[in-house]
C-alpha cells in the first residue's frame, strides 16, 4: 500500500460541485516545488466535507495546501 504527503501552491480556483450521485466534490491543482528547482503537479480531488470546508475556508489559486492520502 502506498502513502502520499504533499505540501505545495494550489494554482487553480476551487469550484464546488454536486455529482450526479448528490456528492459535493472540488477538483484542484497542486504543485510542489521540489530540491532540484523541479515542479512536481498533482490533480487533488475532495468530496463530501472536506470538499465543502476547502471552499469556506477560502482556499484557492496561491493558497498553500497539505495534503496526505
Amino acid at each position: 500500500m502506498s502513502f502520499i504527503h504533499v505540501v505545495g501552491y494550489v494554482t487553480t480556483e476551487l469550484d464546488l460541485k454536486v455529482s450526479h450521485r448528490g456528492t459535493t466534490y472540488v477538483r484542484l491543482a497542486l504543485e510542489e516545488r521540489l530540491n532540484n528547482g523541479r515542479i512536481q503537479s498533482y490533480q487533488v480531488w475532495a468530496y463530501g466535507w472536506d470538499a465543502e470546508h476547502l471552499v469556506k475556508w477560502g482556499v484557492g489559486a496561491g493558497s498553500i495546501l497539505e495534503v496526505n492520502g
